[in-house]
């Protein structure tokens, strides 16, 4: 019995290991792709975030950071369930966060007010 239960332990560390990709492309969309979203939306819809220039710029890049970081988890999850290796996936999530960050200094910088 000893050894059958280490035979499921090991089964399910493996599942593990496969499924992370997808666990962290799971939660990147929905605290990233839905949340984050929903909340610039919002504070631009009703007014609190000023959308000139550079700050929808910076919305647009925003919003793209997140569609390429999804395609980025996302393929990365399809391929782990053949355990192949996706080249240079760090380095280009790295980019990818640098391109939110960066985006995100752009909206803030549009949110100056200028002087009348």
């Amino acid at each position: 019995v000893h050894g059958a239960a280490q035979i499921e332990q090991i089964k399910v560390s493996i599942l593990a290991f496969g499924f992370r990709p997808i666990i962290i492309a799971y939660l990147h969309l929905v605290l990233l792709g839905i949340i984050s979203v929903f909340l610039l939306t919002y504070l631009s819809a009703n007014s609190y975030l000023s959308l000139k220039q550079p700050a929808r710029t910076g919305l647009y890049l925003f919003l793209a950071g997140v569609y390429l970081n999804e395609l980025v988890l996302g393929i990365q999850g399809v391929a782990s369930f053949a355990y192949f290796r996706v080249p240079y996936v760090n380095e280009t999530l790295f980019v990818i966060s640098l391109l939110l960050c960066s985006s995100l200094l752009l909206l803030l910088a549009g949110q100056r007010k200028t002087k009348t």
